[in-house]
């Protein structure tokens, strides 16, 4: 079920890959989106039909990269969205920006189970 799909988006194929490994183990299926390249059309649909959250890795350095989450932040609700930050020490400005549910690098199986879980909470209770 495509729907089902929760899309990791970073320019770190090791995030990526750390990520939807951790993801593998649990309930959901999880796609890797490198922010680097040009989004393969299957992709480029889920991140407009998901109703599964996207974890975002914000640590970007790349031009491409940058502009790519920018496009998917401005079309995406930020309730349904994990941030990934840098460190502890940019998860309270992310969190001042808007951001819902945001995560320190390196991130924990745990903690990043329970943001998918309030993220899809959300969703539950509003339907």
């Amino acid at each position: 079920m495509e729907d089902e799909t929760i899309l990791v988006i970073s320019e770190s194929s090791a995030v990526g890959d750390e990520i939807t490994g951790m993801l593998a183990n649990g309930w959901f299926k999880c796609e890797f989106i490198n922010a680097t390249q040009q989004v393969p059309n299957h992709l480029n649909q889920a991140l407009k039909t998901t109703e599964m959250p996207l974890i975002i890795d914000l640590e970007l350095n790349n031009p491409v990269a940058k502009q790519l989450v920018r496009g998917i932040l401005q079309a995406t609700k930020l309730d349904r969205v994990i941030a990934l930050a840098k460190d502890e020490s940019q998860t309270s400005s992310l969190k001042t920006k808007g951001f819902v549910h945001v995560a320190a690098k390196p991130v924990r199986g745990h903690v990043l189970m329970t943001l998918i879980g309030e993220c899809v909470g959300e969703e539950e209770e509003e339907a």
